[in-house]
């Protein structure tokens, strides 16, 4: 099945118990679950200052501390956007909030399953934010960094001035006795929806920044992963340079 996310230019204003429609809510969708149709809705609670993704008669927050002028009314560098995507009856979430920093922007992903009348969250790209993982080796000749991440190695190469800072990194570390750092992850700028592997479906496209504690590397890392009717999962990772034609599409440059 083909993922169409839907561009949510406006949502529903929750004020007590009164609904405010629009014409631009044609374009909520509607959710396949075991032979029967639900329109999947993104609804504003004004009281509550929430975003909230409603479905039948459940409901969950998505964002909280979200003011109204930034969704209906919002300024360039103050503004969230959201897509929405279903395939069976998991449901997928992207918001984006659009403000002034060194990364342009911060993303939020998430995924929900409807059983039974009731919405429950499945995974998270923030849950990568979580993981730290270790760098094995550094190759001086070819500049280049080994990493585990996961089961999987990955390389970073470094320019001149990357390698002098690494170098003079690990010498005060092994004069003081302390480990290699381990890389982690900062913050999760951007996504789209794109067909990578020209497999005919979108898979999602998460970029995400990588650091090092104490050390001032930063990469790109990028995450394809496939959203079924079972799961979402990552199906490959890589840092920038590996895959330039999708790393500088708008949508995540």
């Amino acid at each position: 099945m083909k993922i169409v996310p839907v561009m949510i230019c406006l949502i529903l204003i929750l004020s007590g118990c009164d609904k405010l429609y629009s014409p631009e809510q044609s374009q909520k969708i509607i959710l396949e679950n075991e032979g029967q149709s639900y329109k999947v809705m993104l609804v504003y609670d004004k009281n509550l200052n929430e975003v909230i993704l409603q479905i039948n008669n459940s409901n969950i927050p998505i964002l909280n501390d979200v003011s109204e002028e930034q969704i209906f009314n919002p300024q360039p560098s103050d503004e969230y956007t959201f897509q929405l995507s279903t395939n069976g009856n998991k449901i997928m979430v992207g918001s984006t909030y659009a403000f002034t920093n060194k990364y342009g922007s911060t993303s939020w992903i998430n995924c929900f399953e409807y059983k039974d009348d009731q919405i429950k969250k499945i995974w998270s790209s923030d849950d990568i934010l979580h993981h730290k993982f270790a760098v094995n080796s550094f190759t001086e000749e070819s500049q280049t960094l080994e990493i585990s991440m996961g089961q999987d190695l990955r390389r970073i190469i470094l320019s001149d001035e990357e390698t002098e800072l690494w170098l003079d990194y690990v010498k005060f570390h092994q004069d003081g006795a302390q480990s290699l750092p381990e890389l982690f992850f900062v913050i999760n700028p951007a996504f789209t929806f794109y067909d990578y592997n020209n497999d005919g479906i979108e898979e999602l496209i998460t970029k995400t920044i990588i650091s090092f504690e104490g050390c001032p590397i930063s990469r790109a890392y990028f995450s394809a992963y496939q959203f079924s009717t079972d799961d979402i999962k990552q199906i490959e990772g890589w840092f920038r340079g590996t895959y330039p034609s999708i790393e500088q599409l708008d949508s995540l440059s």
